[in-house]
Protein backbone atom coordinates (compact mmCIF):
# COMPACT_ATOMS: atom_id res chain seq x y z
CA UNK A 1 0.00 0.00 0.00
CA UNK A 2 1.41 3.28 -1.11
CA UNK A 3 1.95 6.25 1.60
CA UNK A 4 0.25 9.26 1.00
CA UNK A 5 3.12 10.97 3.10
CA UNK A 6 6.07 10.20 0.89
CA UNK A 7 6.79 11.63 -2.28
CA UNK A 8 9.59 11.48 -4.36
CA UNK A 9 9.40 15.35 -5.72
CA UNK A 10 7.71 18.19 -3.84
CA UNK A 11 6.66 21.79 -5.98
CA UNK A 12 6.39 24.71 -3.55
CA UNK A 13 4.30 26.92 -6.17
CA UNK A 14 1.75 25.90 -8.45
CA UNK A 15 1.98 28.74 -10.75
CA UNK A 16 3.80 28.47 -14.56
CA UNK A 17 7.17 27.58 -13.41
CA UNK A 18 6.13 25.07 -11.25
CA UNK A 19 3.96 23.34 -13.09
CA UNK A 20 5.96 23.55 -16.37
CA UNK A 21 8.99 20.99 -14.50
CA UNK A 22 5.85 18.41 -14.16
CA UNK A 23 5.06 18.62 -17.91
CA UNK A 24 8.60 18.72 -18.35
CA UNK A 25 9.44 15.80 -16.23
CA UNK A 26 6.26 14.00 -18.05
CA UNK A 27 8.37 14.30 -21.74
CA UNK A 28 10.12 11.26 -20.16
CA UNK A 29 7.21 8.58 -18.72
CA UNK A 30 10.05 5.55 -18.72
CA UNK A 31 11.20 7.40 -16.11
CA UNK A 32 8.42 10.01 -15.05
CA UNK A 33 5.89 7.33 -14.01
CA UNK A 34 8.57 6.16 -11.58
CA UNK A 35 8.45 9.16 -9.56
CA UNK A 36 5.52 10.11 -7.23
CA UNK A 37 5.14 14.65 -7.21
CA UNK A 38 3.12 16.39 -5.28
CA UNK A 39 2.57 20.56 -6.19
CA UNK A 40 1.32 22.85 -3.25
CA UNK A 41 -0.11 25.71 -4.23
CA UNK A 42 -1.35 28.30 -1.82
CA UNK A 43 -3.94 30.14 -3.90
CA UNK A 44 -7.17 28.32 -4.56
CA UNK A 45 -7.49 27.23 -8.17
CA UNK A 46 -11.42 29.00 -8.69
CA UNK A 47 -9.34 32.53 -7.91
CA UNK A 48 -6.50 31.71 -9.92
CA UNK A 49 -8.84 31.57 -12.98
CA UNK A 50 -11.07 34.20 -12.82
CA UNK A 51 -10.47 36.55 -15.76
CA UNK A 52 -11.88 40.02 -16.16
CA UNK A 53 -10.43 43.67 -17.91
CA UNK A 54 -7.73 43.82 -15.43
CA UNK A 55 -6.75 40.12 -15.81
CA UNK A 56 -2.80 39.98 -15.84
CA UNK A 57 -0.83 38.41 -19.01
CA UNK A 58 2.25 37.01 -19.10
CA UNK A 59 4.53 38.46 -22.41
CA UNK A 60 5.63 34.73 -24.15
CA UNK A 61 8.73 34.26 -26.34
CA UNK A 62 8.66 32.58 -29.31
CA UNK A 63 10.82 30.21 -27.92
CA UNK A 64 8.52 29.21 -24.69
CA UNK A 65 6.02 28.40 -27.14
CA UNK A 66 7.80 25.73 -29.22
CA UNK A 67 8.67 24.38 -24.98
CA UNK A 68 4.90 24.69 -24.55
CA UNK A 69 4.71 22.70 -27.84
CA UNK A 70 6.54 20.03 -26.71
CA UNK A 71 4.30 19.99 -23.60
CA UNK A 72 1.15 19.40 -25.53
CA UNK A 73 -0.45 22.44 -24.13
CA UNK A 74 0.19 25.66 -26.61
CA UNK A 75 -2.90 24.70 -28.91
CA UNK A 76 -5.29 25.68 -26.32
CA UNK A 77 -3.21 28.92 -24.99
CA UNK A 78 -3.25 29.47 -29.23
CA UNK A 79 -6.54 29.76 -28.79
CA UNK A 80 -6.68 32.33 -26.26
CA UNK A 81 -3.18 34.47 -27.21
CA UNK A 82 -2.39 37.46 -28.93
CA UNK A 83 0.83 36.75 -31.21
CA UNK A 84 3.07 39.98 -31.53
CA UNK A 85 3.85 40.36 -34.97
CA UNK A 86 6.28 43.48 -35.07
CA UNK A 87 7.92 45.23 -32.05
CA UNK A 88 8.37 48.61 -32.79
CA UNK A 89 11.44 50.41 -30.78
CA UNK A 90 11.58 54.04 -30.36
CA UNK A 91 13.20 56.45 -27.65
CA UNK A 92 11.44 59.76 -26.48
CA UNK A 93 12.52 63.01 -27.43
CA UNK A 94 15.67 61.84 -29.95
CA UNK A 95 15.29 60.36 -33.70
CA UNK A 96 15.74 56.64 -34.91
CA UNK A 97 13.42 53.60 -34.40
CA UNK A 98 13.50 49.75 -34.86
CA UNK A 99 11.29 47.32 -36.23
CA UNK A 100 11.12 43.82 -36.18
CA UNK A 101 9.23 41.94 -37.65
CA UNK A 102 7.95 38.17 -37.70
CA UNK A 103 7.73 37.49 -41.15
CA UNK A 104 11.19 38.30 -41.89
CA UNK A 105 12.39 36.70 -38.93
CA UNK A 106 10.25 33.46 -40.55
CA UNK A 107 8.32 32.99 -37.79
CA UNK A 108 4.39 32.53 -36.94
CA UNK A 109 5.11 35.48 -34.28
CA UNK A 110 8.13 37.12 -32.27
CA UNK A 111 6.05 36.24 -29.27
CA UNK A 112 2.47 35.70 -27.70
CA UNK A 113 0.71 37.32 -24.76
CA UNK A 114 -2.09 35.31 -22.70
CA UNK A 115 -3.68 35.56 -20.20
CA UNK A 116 -2.61 34.17 -16.66
CA UNK A 117 -5.49 32.61 -16.21
CA UNK A 118 -5.56 30.77 -19.27
CA UNK A 119 -1.92 29.44 -19.19
CA UNK A 120 -2.91 28.04 -15.65
CA UNK A 121 -5.72 26.14 -17.19
CA UNK A 122 -4.03 24.77 -19.67
CA UNK A 123 -1.86 23.28 -17.22
CA UNK A 124 -4.51 21.96 -15.01
CA UNK A 125 -6.19 20.22 -17.88
CA UNK A 126 -3.04 18.67 -18.82
CA UNK A 127 -2.30 17.37 -14.75
CA UNK A 128 -5.51 15.06 -15.75
CA UNK A 129 -3.65 13.07 -17.59
CA UNK A 130 -0.99 12.45 -14.85
CA UNK A 131 -1.83 9.85 -12.49
CA UNK A 132 1.43 10.50 -10.58
CA UNK A 133 0.98 13.77 -9.76
CA UNK A 134 -0.99 15.52 -6.85
CA UNK A 135 -2.47 19.13 -6.42
CA UNK A 136 -2.28 20.73 -3.12
CA UNK A 137 -4.16 23.67 -3.15
CA UNK A 138 -4.87 25.39 -1.27
CA UNK A 139 -2.19 24.91 0.99
CA UNK A 140 0.58 26.72 2.50
CA UNK A 141 4.08 25.26 4.12
CA UNK A 142 5.15 26.59 7.36
CA UNK A 143 8.07 24.02 8.25
CA UNK A 144 10.61 22.42 6.59
CA UNK A 145 13.30 19.80 8.15
CA UNK A 146 15.67 17.43 7.29
CA UNK A 147 15.36 14.07 7.55
CA UNK A 148 17.37 11.03 6.68
CA UNK A 149 15.41 10.19 3.39
CA UNK A 150 15.59 14.03 2.19
CA UNK A 151 12.81 16.62 3.80
CA UNK A 152 9.62 16.69 5.83
CA UNK A 153 7.46 19.83 5.23
CA UNK A 154 4.45 20.53 7.68
CA UNK A 155 1.54 21.87 5.77
CA UNK A 156 -1.32 23.91 6.55
CA UNK A 157 -4.13 23.03 4.59
CA UNK A 158 -8.50 23.74 5.26
CA UNK A 159 -7.17 24.66 8.92
CA UNK A 160 -5.59 21.90 9.68
CA UNK A 161 -1.05 20.65 9.68
CA UNK A 162 -0.06 17.81 7.46
CA UNK A 163 3.43 16.65 6.77
CA UNK A 164 4.54 14.81 3.83
CA UNK A 165 8.29 13.79 3.02
CA UNK A 166 10.14 14.43 -0.23
CA UNK A 167 13.48 13.34 -1.52
CA UNK A 168 13.47 16.51 -3.32
CA UNK A 169 11.92 19.74 -2.99
CA UNK A 170 11.59 22.44 -5.88
CA UNK A 171 10.67 25.98 -4.76
CA UNK A 172 9.05 27.73 -6.90
CA UNK A 173 6.84 30.44 -4.90
CA UNK A 174 7.65 33.69 -6.78
CA UNK A 175 9.97 36.77 -5.54
CA UNK A 176 8.71 37.11 -2.01
CA UNK A 177 9.43 33.61 -1.24
CA UNK A 178 8.28 32.66 2.07
CA UNK A 179 9.52 29.25 1.54
CA UNK A 180 13.34 31.02 0.84
CA UNK A 181 12.88 32.44 4.33
CA UNK A 182 12.28 29.56 5.63
CA UNK A 183 15.08 27.86 4.57
CA UNK A 184 17.72 31.45 5.64
CA UNK A 185 18.49 31.00 1.81
CA UNK A 186 20.04 35.00 1.67
CA UNK A 187 19.67 36.98 -1.28
CA UNK A 188 21.43 39.80 -3.32
CA UNK A 189 19.77 43.01 -4.04
CA UNK A 190 20.54 45.51 -6.80
CA UNK A 191 18.41 48.39 -6.72
CA UNK A 192 17.64 50.26 -10.34
CA UNK A 193 16.16 53.66 -8.70
CA UNK A 194 13.19 52.65 -10.16
CA UNK A 195 9.15 51.83 -10.09
CA UNK A 196 7.50 49.51 -12.34
CA UNK A 197 3.75 50.53 -13.45
CA UNK A 198 1.65 48.13 -14.61
CA UNK A 199 -1.68 48.35 -16.08
CA UNK A 200 -4.43 46.80 -18.64
CA UNK A 201 -5.03 50.05 -21.00
CA UNK A 202 -7.81 50.00 -22.84
CA UNK A 203 -7.28 51.06 -26.87
CA UNK A 204 -9.55 53.05 -29.64
CA UNK A 205 -7.49 51.65 -32.09
CA UNK A 206 -6.97 48.17 -33.13
CA UNK A 207 -3.21 47.28 -31.80
CA UNK A 208 -2.92 44.65 -35.01
CA UNK A 209 -0.61 42.79 -33.04
CA UNK A 210 2.37 45.50 -32.62
CA UNK A 211 4.21 45.53 -28.72
CA UNK A 212 5.35 48.75 -28.65
CA UNK A 213 9.17 49.13 -26.54
CA UNK A 214 9.45 53.11 -26.02
CA UNK A 215 12.51 53.87 -23.53
CA UNK A 216 12.26 57.00 -21.81
CA UNK A 217 14.88 59.48 -19.65
CA UNK A 218 13.26 57.54 -16.45
CA UNK A 219 13.13 53.75 -18.11
CA UNK A 220 11.16 51.67 -20.63
CA UNK A 221 7.41 51.98 -21.40
CA UNK A 222 6.29 48.98 -23.04
CA UNK A 223 2.86 48.15 -24.25
CA UNK A 224 1.74 44.61 -25.44
CA UNK A 225 -0.89 43.35 -27.27
CA UNK A 226 -3.59 41.84 -25.55
CA UNK A 227 -7.45 40.34 -26.38
CA UNK A 228 -10.26 42.73 -26.71
CA UNK A 229 -8.41 45.68 -27.87
CA UNK A 230 -6.18 45.65 -24.70
CA UNK A 231 -2.89 46.69 -24.07
CA UNK A 232 -0.62 45.58 -21.45
CA UNK A 233 1.18 48.32 -20.16
CA UNK A 234 4.69 48.19 -18.23
CA UNK A 235 5.59 51.45 -17.31
CA UNK A 236 9.25 52.29 -15.82
CA UNK A 237 9.30 55.73 -13.72
CA UNK A 238 11.41 57.31 -11.11
CA UNK A 239 10.15 57.27 -7.42
CA UNK A 240 9.13 61.09 -7.58
CA UNK A 241 6.89 59.89 -10.75
CA UNK A 242 5.37 56.89 -9.28
CA UNK A 243 3.46 58.78 -6.36
CA UNK A 244 2.18 60.86 -8.96
CA UNK A 245 0.99 58.36 -10.91
CA UNK A 246 -0.43 56.74 -7.75
CA UNK A 247 -2.34 59.39 -6.81
CA UNK A 248 -3.79 60.32 -10.40
CA UNK A 249 -7.26 59.56 -11.39
CA UNK A 250 -7.77 57.50 -14.13
CA UNK A 251 -8.32 60.80 -16.73
CA UNK A 252 -4.80 62.26 -15.40
CA UNK A 253 -3.03 58.80 -15.60
CA UNK A 254 -4.19 58.49 -19.50
CA UNK A 255 -3.16 61.74 -20.29
CA UNK A 256 0.46 61.28 -18.74
CA UNK A 257 0.63 57.85 -20.59
CA UNK A 258 -0.55 59.20 -23.87
CA UNK A 259 2.34 62.36 -23.73
CA UNK A 260 4.61 59.76 -22.94
CA UNK A 261 3.65 56.86 -25.27
CA UNK A 262 2.47 59.16 -28.02
CA UNK A 263 -0.66 58.14 -30.56
CA UNK A 264 0.56 54.80 -32.22
CA UNK A 265 -2.67 53.33 -30.62
CA UNK A 266 -4.64 56.26 -31.10
CA UNK A 267 -6.71 57.85 -28.01
CA UNK A 268 -6.17 55.41 -25.11
CA UNK A 269 -9.30 55.19 -23.37
CA UNK A 270 -9.47 53.07 -20.21
CA UNK A 271 -7.05 52.52 -17.15
CA UNK A 272 -7.58 49.62 -15.28
CA UNK A 273 -6.12 48.47 -11.97
CA UNK A 274 -2.61 49.94 -11.63
CA UNK A 275 0.33 47.90 -9.76
CA UNK A 276 3.25 50.40 -8.50
CA UNK A 277 6.02 48.43 -6.79
CA UNK A 278 10.20 49.07 -6.60
CA UNK A 279 12.17 47.23 -8.89
CA UNK A 280 14.92 45.63 -8.05
CA UNK A 281 17.38 42.64 -9.28
CA UNK A 282 17.00 40.10 -7.01
CA UNK A 283 19.20 36.83 -6.78
CA UNK A 284 19.66 34.04 -4.39
CA UNK A 285 22.69 33.39 -2.94
CA UNK A 286 22.54 29.92 -3.45
CA UNK A 287 20.20 28.14 -6.28
CA UNK A 288 21.08 24.39 -4.91
CA UNK A 289 21.41 22.35 -1.85
CA UNK A 290 21.26 18.35 -0.92
CA UNK A 291 16.92 17.40 -1.86
CA UNK A 292 16.63 21.27 -3.05
CA UNK A 293 16.43 23.22 -6.03
CA UNK A 294 15.03 27.09 -6.33
CA UNK A 295 13.49 27.78 -9.37
CA UNK A 296 11.81 31.01 -11.25
CA UNK A 297 11.52 34.28 -9.21
CA UNK A 298 12.67 32.45 -6.36
CA UNK A 299 16.26 32.29 -7.64
CA UNK A 300 16.17 35.44 -9.33
CA UNK A 301 13.98 38.38 -10.24
CA UNK A 302 14.85 40.47 -13.16
CA UNK A 303 14.06 43.88 -14.72
CA UNK A 304 11.23 43.89 -16.90
CA UNK A 305 12.71 45.40 -20.03
CA UNK A 306 12.46 43.10 -22.74
CA UNK A 307 10.40 40.62 -20.60
CA UNK A 308 12.95 38.33 -20.07
CA UNK A 309 11.71 36.86 -16.83
CA UNK A 310 9.43 34.06 -16.69
CA UNK A 311 11.38 32.89 -20.56
CA UNK A 312 14.70 32.36 -18.27
CA UNK A 313 12.45 30.44 -15.43
CA UNK A 314 11.47 28.35 -18.22
CA UNK A 315 14.07 27.16 -19.57
CA UNK A 316 15.28 26.63 -16.16
CA UNK A 317 12.73 24.40 -15.81
CA UNK A 318 13.08 22.44 -18.58
CA UNK A 319 16.84 22.02 -17.51
CA UNK A 320 15.75 20.70 -14.24
CA UNK A 321 13.65 17.86 -15.50
CA UNK A 322 16.77 16.57 -18.08
CA UNK A 323 18.75 17.07 -15.57
CA UNK A 324 16.84 14.92 -12.99
CA UNK A 325 15.84 12.26 -15.60
CA UNK A 326 19.86 12.11 -16.86
CA UNK A 327 20.39 11.38 -13.27
CA UNK A 328 17.51 8.36 -13.03
CA UNK A 329 18.96 6.92 -16.37
CA UNK A 330 22.39 6.75 -14.66
CA UNK A 331 20.74 5.22 -11.75
CA UNK A 332 22.49 8.27 -9.69
CA UNK A 333 20.41 9.91 -6.85
CA UNK A 334 18.62 13.32 -8.32
CA UNK A 335 18.64 15.27 -4.90
CA UNK A 336 22.27 14.70 -4.52
CA UNK A 337 24.53 17.79 -4.24
CA UNK A 338 26.33 16.72 -7.03
CA UNK A 339 23.48 16.19 -9.91
CA UNK A 340 21.82 19.29 -8.37
CA UNK A 341 25.20 21.50 -9.19
CA UNK A 342 25.23 20.48 -12.24
CA UNK A 343 22.17 21.79 -13.03
CA UNK A 344 23.13 25.04 -11.03
CA UNK A 345 26.26 25.11 -13.07
CA UNK A 346 24.52 25.62 -16.36
CA UNK A 347 21.60 27.83 -14.94
CA UNK A 348 23.97 30.36 -13.28
CA UNK A 349 25.45 30.82 -16.81
CA UNK A 350 21.78 31.67 -18.43
CA UNK A 351 21.39 33.46 -15.65
CA UNK A 352 24.11 35.55 -15.84
CA UNK A 353 23.83 36.09 -19.38
CA UNK A 354 20.23 37.27 -19.27
CA UNK A 355 21.40 39.91 -16.26
CA UNK A 356 24.18 41.43 -18.41
CA UNK A 357 21.63 41.83 -21.11
CA UNK A 358 18.86 43.17 -19.56
CA UNK A 359 21.43 45.53 -17.22
CA UNK A 360 22.93 46.92 -20.87
CA UNK A 361 19.37 47.69 -21.88
CA UNK A 362 18.89 49.43 -18.53
CA UNK A 363 21.26 51.44 -18.39
CA UNK A 364 21.81 52.59 -22.30
CA UNK A 365 18.48 53.50 -22.09
CA UNK A 366 17.16 54.75 -18.43
CA UNK A 367 19.37 58.00 -18.63
CA UNK A 368 19.13 61.44 -20.47
CA UNK A 369 22.18 62.28 -20.94
CA UNK A 370 22.18 64.17 -24.57
CA UNK A 371 25.06 62.62 -26.09
CA UNK A 372 23.67 58.93 -25.29
CA UNK A 373 20.22 60.27 -26.58
CA UNK A 374 22.34 60.78 -29.74
CA UNK A 375 23.85 57.98 -30.11
CA UNK A 376 20.95 55.88 -29.10
CA UNK A 377 18.54 57.07 -32.12
CA UNK A 378 21.84 56.82 -33.92
CA UNK A 379 21.91 53.11 -33.07
CA UNK A 380 18.14 52.09 -33.58
CA UNK A 381 18.40 53.69 -37.13
CA UNK A 382 21.59 51.41 -37.69
CA UNK A 383 19.83 48.37 -36.27
CA UNK A 384 17.21 49.06 -38.78
CA UNK A 385 18.76 49.89 -41.59
CA UNK A 386 20.87 46.63 -41.23
CA UNK A 387 19.19 43.90 -39.84
CA UNK A 388 21.93 41.48 -39.54
CA UNK A 389 23.22 43.71 -37.11
CA UNK A 390 20.12 42.92 -34.93
CA UNK A 391 19.89 39.29 -35.40
CA UNK A 392 21.75 38.30 -31.85
CA UNK A 393 19.52 40.95 -29.91
CA UNK A 394 16.15 39.61 -31.46
CA UNK A 395 16.90 36.12 -31.11
CA UNK A 396 17.88 36.97 -27.38
CA UNK A 397 14.64 38.95 -26.76
CA UNK A 398 12.85 35.73 -28.95
CA UNK A 399 14.51 33.19 -26.26
CA UNK A 400 15.89 31.07 -28.80
CA UNK A 401 19.97 32.02 -28.45
CA UNK A 402 20.19 29.64 -25.63
CA UNK A 403 21.82 26.39 -25.92
CA UNK A 404 18.79 24.87 -24.44
CA UNK A 405 16.34 25.90 -27.24
CA UNK A 406 18.61 24.22 -29.93
CA UNK A 407 16.72 20.84 -29.66
CA UNK A 408 13.29 22.79 -30.07
CA UNK A 409 14.18 25.24 -33.36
Amino acid sequence: MQDNNNYDIVIIGGGLVGNSVVCALQQYPQYCKKLRIAVVEAVPATEKLQTDFDVRSVALSYGSSLIFQRFKIWQKMLLQASPINNIHISTRGNFGSANVKAEQQKVPALGYVVAMPVLLKAFYDKFSEFDNVDLLCPATVSNIERIATGHQLTLIQDGNNKQINAKLIIVADGTRSKTRDLLHINTKQTDYGQYGVTANIGLADDHQNYAYERFTATGPLAMLPMTERRAAMVWCVSENQAAELKAADDVTFLKSLQETFGYRLGQLQQVGVKQIYPLRLTQAMELSRPGIVLLGNVAQTLHPVAGQGFNLGLRSAVKLAEVIIDALRNQQDYASNQVLKNYESQQLQDRATITLYTNFLVKLFSNNVPMLGYLRGKGLLALDLLPFSKQPLIKMNMGVANQIMAEYL
